[in-house]
């Protein structure tokens, strides 16, 4: 019995991340459409200065992200990124709970910290 459940837990997460990957090509397809868009619309300037701070905050967020540990990371971003539910995370990495909401709100609380400059 216990091999038949770990086969299936492994088809329940392939399952997953397929759809993750099913789902971030729709979205970057999404993406690519609107930016295709926005080039062709003769009006549309880019800001120089915009584009440097949004770099700066981009690096400054990945910089964060890096100081979390691997199952903070991996909560704030199946919950906030991709939009998975605390069960869902749950149920989906085998992890209680308990103790995905434990990940989740430590990883937010180290992030808001960390790009604060609070705790550099």
């Amino acid at each position: 019995m216990p091999m038949v459940c770990t086969w299936f837990q492994r088809i329940c997460l392939n399952a997953c991340y397929q759809a993750l990957r099913r789902r971030r090509s729709a979205a970057s397809l999404e993406q690519a459409a609107r930016l295709e868009q926005l080039w062709r619309d003769p009006g549309y300037t880019v800001d120089p200065e915009h584009v440097v701070l949004a770099l700066e905050d981009q690096r400054r967020l990945r910089d964060a992200m890096a100081h979390l540990s691997a199952e903070q990371r991996t909560a704030v971003v199946l919950h906030d990124l991709n939009g998975f539910k605390a069960r869902e995370i749950a149920a989906n990495t085998g992890i209680s709970l308990p103790t995905v909401k434990s990940h989740l709100r430590r990883g937010r609380q180290a992030l808001v910290s960390l790009l604060a400059g609070v705790a550099e």
